[in-house]
């Protein structure tokens, strides 16, 4: 069953103003101080960092997978609303493509939850 944390979801939000905010936020929220090791990239340190970062976050790689569909299918960032919105003269197609694209992106997280 796929359980996004708090932290997930924080980060999905943040990606309503562009979808690399969602990268970021997450390098953010789930930093480690190990950064002197990683400066000089040892391949045995950036192993152990990418490690602490698994085990600090409880990602699976399934979780992991279903939260890069869910990022990249969910609402295309504000400005492109705002274009729709503009381009339609109306808030009727905005509206259907934020409720199309969130439902869109809602099925692998239900689909790995049943299954």
């Amino acid at each position: 069953m796929v359980d996004l944390d708090l932290e997930s979801r924080g980060c999905s939000s943040s990606g309503l103003g562009a979808k690399e905010v969602v990268v970021s936020t997450m390098g953010t929220l789930y930093s480690i101080e190990d950064n002197d090791a990683l400066a000089e990239e040892e391949e045995s340190s950036v192993k152990s960092f990418a490690e602490k970062t698994r085990q600090q976050s409880g990602f699976t790689p399934l979780v992991a997978y279903v939260l890069m569909l869910f990022t990249l299918i969910y609402v295309p960032c504000l400005a492109v609303v705002a274009v729709i919105k503009r381009e339609t003269n109306g808030w009727k197609w905005p509206a259907f493509t934020v409720a199309y694209t969130m439902a869109l992106a809602c099925w692998p997280i239900y689909v790995t939850s049943v299954f």
